[in-house]
């Protein structure tokens, strides 16, 4: 399910940043992925039988389960019972606290809280990429459930991606203010790219039944799910980053000022 904040980047309402992307992404989507051909099949779909890592027989059924219920029983997990939840606030800055914030280049007082601030506003509407929910453990702590995979972690599926934009800030404020604006574009610009590329190789297959699949052919990984949802979250967070950085600067710098 797609949060407000991301329909409008999709529909393009907010900044130009990842329009490039958005549109090459939109367009693919429309147009269909090719089937999946790399693989025995004389042209045709790899099947479940032929194809490495295709999701199917136990998998199946795990995903399935995982799926339907709220409640899950997970077997084979070190998880006995888990509750798929919201990612509430306070528990989302536990987590940034525990897991992602670095220090400012600059060493100010206020870094922790800087970068916390920052983050917290370019994680607003971003989704979970699919196949991942928020849960919570019977120990009370919050936790990743991959729900094709029946897996369960503590680390957060965009968790690089966030530590990757509190060193974006790091980096900005270790520059002069009048270069900031053109490194920001121009690694803007890369993430579309490298988004558009990551999109593009996937593919669509069928197992042996009939159903469909999808099947990276740079890895080998294969998800149920559709690979928009899989890679837009990641690629939104950074196009939020990009066009939420420079603003925080100033409007931080200017706090300071005034102090």
């Amino acid at each position: 399910r797609r949060s407000p904040a991301m329909r409008r980047w999709l529909s393009g309402g907010s900044s130009a940043a990842g329009s490039a992307a958005r549109g090459g992404l939109m367009a693919r989507r429309a147009g269909g992925m090719a089937k999946a051909a790399s693989y025995p099949g004389d042209g045709e779909a790899a099947s479940a039988s032929s194809s490495p890592g295709s999701p199917t027989g136990e998998r199946r059924r795990q995903a399935s389960l995982v799926q339907a219920r709220t409640q899950e029983q997970v077997v084979g997990c070190l998880v006995l019972d888990v509750s798929r939840v919201e990612w509430a606030a306070e528990d989302r800055t536990a987590y940034l606290r525990s897991r992602v914030l670095v220090a400012r280049a600059d060493g100010g007082e206020g870094d922790v809280e800087d970068a916390l601030g920052f983050l917290e506003q370019v994680l607003e509407g971003v989704p979970m990429p699919k196949p991942w929910a928020v849960c919570r453990l019977q120990d009370g702590k919050i936790a990743f459930l991959n729900t094709e995979r029946a897996t369960v972690t503590s680390a957060h599926p965009l968790e690089a991606a966030m530590r990757d934009m509190v060193g974006l800030l790091n980096v900005c404020w270790s520059m002069p203010e009048e270069y900031r604006e053109s490194f920001v574009a121009t690694l803007a610009k890369k993430w579309d790219a490298d988004a558009h590329a990551e999109f593009a190789m996937w593919n669509y297959a069928q197992d042996d039944q009939g159903d469909t699949y999808y099947l990276h052919c740079g890895n080998g990984s294969t998800t149920w799910s559709e690979p928009l949802e899989v890679v837009l979250p990641g690629h939104f967070l950074r196009s939020r980053a990009a066009e939420l950085i420079l603003p925080h600067c100033r409007e931080v710098a200017k706090a300071a000022e005034l102090e």
